[in-house]
């Protein structure tokens, strides 16, 4: 039964359904999880040979040093995040949990990063402070946020500087184009 609606309310029903349904079609094929009215019970050597299984292998493999390419091993991790903390309503992203980095799955990806990323183009949240002129707390802000994004090496909150100096160099552009407007 469908109940009048304003044109605006029926979009938003819509489009939260629809990015429901997406979420979900996601989460199974990820599994490999089979449909239907008495579907098989999971096992665990199916869900090894899922995409989500099959992703985690290949980040403990990465870990473990076999030769496994780096920027593989980070398209299995993002696959990872989506699957394990994937936000519903915004299909690109996911947003991690406080102190996730602590968890086992968050140590595995903390020591995939740490052989992915060199060790010179990691700086710390006190020079990404001074780099954005805010305080340390708008940092930590801005990573809950999503704004930023993080790695966490050896239980330590790093950021890729190829990144950061990227964004503030756009920020920098942003904040020229508007006082130039004034």
């Amino acid at each position: 039964m469908m109940t009048y609606m304003t044109p605006g309310h029926r979009q938003l029903v819509d489009n939260t359904l629809h990015a429901v349904a997406n979420r979900t079609v996601e989460l199974i094929n990820s599994l490999n999880h089979p449909l239907g009215k008495n579907p098989p019970q999971p096992t665990i050597e199916g869900e090894r040979q899922s995409q989500l299984g099959r992703d985690l292998e290949m980040i403990v493999q990465y870990v473990e040093g076999h030769p496994i390419d780096g920027k593989e091993a980070d398209v299995a991790i993002q696959r990872v995040l989506r699957v394990v903390y994937g936000y519903t309503l915004n299909p690109k992203g996911y947003r991690l949990l406080k102190d996730w980095q602590k968890t086992p799955l968050g140590e595995l990806i903390g020591e995939a990063h740490t052989r992915m990323i060199p060790a010179k183009d990691l700086i710390g949240t006190a020079e990404v402070q001074r780099i954005f002129k805010v305080k340390r707390q708008t940092i930590y802000d801005w990573v809950d946020e999503g704004k930023l994004a993080a790695y966490y090496i050896h239980g330590k909150q790093m950021f890729y500087r190829p990144y950061i100096l990227r964004e503030a160099e756009k920020r920098a552009r942003a904040k020229q184009g508007i006082q130039q407007l004034s």
